[in-house]
């Protein structure tokens, strides 16, 4: 964003979106020890899942809650729950209740049609292409 680089240019340091998310868990009531932050940037969902794998593999934990959009969430938790399950991991997907979308009327508002038609896209890339999916 050009404004936050205009004022990490004047010293303010502007918090990144895993800052913010961190801080919000925090806020409310998640213990920090519960909160596990990828070290490792990923370029997608596909990937991203992969990674979460190889740390969470070496945990001791049987669940994970998984926060994301309402328009992602169904990706999202078929391309997770796959991977998560070769190491016995059940994931509870939890769609955010605060994003400005309107999946009920999702074909009445352009960047809620562009987004669902994304998604189904990239669905049906995953399991055709990738075999993401069990």
């Amino acid at each position: 964003l050009e404004g936050v680089d205009k004022l990490a240019g004047m010293g303010v340091k502007w918090p990144t979106p895993i800052e913010m998310s961190v801080s919000a868990l925090l806020q409310l009531g998640v213990p920090e020890e519960m909160i596990i932050v990828q070290p490792k940037y990923t370029d997608g969902t596909f990937s991203e899942a992969i990674e979460i794998h190889k740390i969470l593999a070496n945990l001791s934990y049987e669940r994970v809650i998984l926060v994301t959009d309402q328009y992602h969430a169904r990706r999202a938790y078929l391309t997770f729950s796959t991977q998560l399950q070769k190491s016995g991991i059940k994931v509870f997907s939890s769609p955010s209740s605060y994003d400005m979308v309107f999946p009920e009327q999702w074909w009445l508002y352009g960047r809620d049609r562009s987004y669902v038609i994304s998604e189904w896209i990239k669905i049906i890339y995953y399991w055709l292409i990738l075999d993401a999916f069990e």
